[in-house]
């Protein structure tokens, strides 16, 4: 049984994790690492959204990916080696993913996304409806996390820098951690433990330097 290993763990939430939605929006990296963990967790509803294809370099950060799927879709790709790993679960390619932002269903989002524009458009919608963006931040050896969520936290755009370089080279360890939090954050919103969330809290991690700093506001 593939959640056997922490199903006591996590046992008085089980049912809410298997019947929760959560919307994993950009699949290069992080989100990708994000996806696994939850579906390997017991969420089973996830919607997937990226506009890209499989490029080469996705293949250093998520182990999902095949070379025989570079050029194809990464959400259909994804939501196909997920399904393998969960069959029971059920996996939505989001085409019109502002649409579904503005009325869909679905308890937090994961953020994988790779242009900063998108970041800040997705927060200021889903601070609208109230609903925890997981945010995530990568930049050579170092990595952000952070939960934005209305009346528990500051907006994005107060704690982040007011544009992001392009092109940014990643440590794909950097990816694992970040992506990995990143779902460990998406869990506590669906099991309830909102006092230990990153909210008005930004973790960094730094693998270089092998340091971890909590950044309170």
């Amino acid at each position: 049984m593939i959640f056997e290993g922490h199903i006591k763990l996590l046992k008085d939430c089980v049912f809410d994790l298997s019947t929760s939605e959560v919307l994993i929006a950009g699949l290069s990296s992080n989100g990708c690492i994000a996806a696994n963990i939850l579906i390997r967790t017991g969420v089973s509803h996830l919607y997937l959204w990226d506009s890209h294809k499989v490029e080469e370099k996705d293949l250093a950060f998520c182990g999902l990916y095949d070379r025989e799927d570079v050029g194809k879709n990464r959400a259909d790709v994804l939501s196909e080696k997920l399904r393998e790993l969960n069959p029971k679960a059920k996996l939505e390619v989001i085409d019109d993913v502002w649409g579904f932002l503005r009325e869909g269903n679905f308890r937090a989002v994961v953020d994988g996304l790779e242009d900063f524009e998108d970041k800040m458009t997705f927060e200021r919608i889903l601070w609208e409806r109230s609903i925890p963006f997981v945010y995530g931040f990568m930049k050579e050896y170092m990595g952000q996390v952070s939960v934005i969520w209305r009346g528990k936290s500051r907006r994005l755009f107060e704690i982040v820098p007011k544009s992001l370089e392009e092109n940014i080279q990643i440590f794909p360890a950097v990816a694992v951690l970040v992506g990995a939090q990143q779902a460990a954050e998406a869990i506590k919103v669906i099991c309830g433990f909102e006092d230990e969330l990153l909210a008005g809290r930004l973790l960094s991690v730094d693998t270089l330097t092998a340091t971890f700093d909590e950044i309170i506001f």
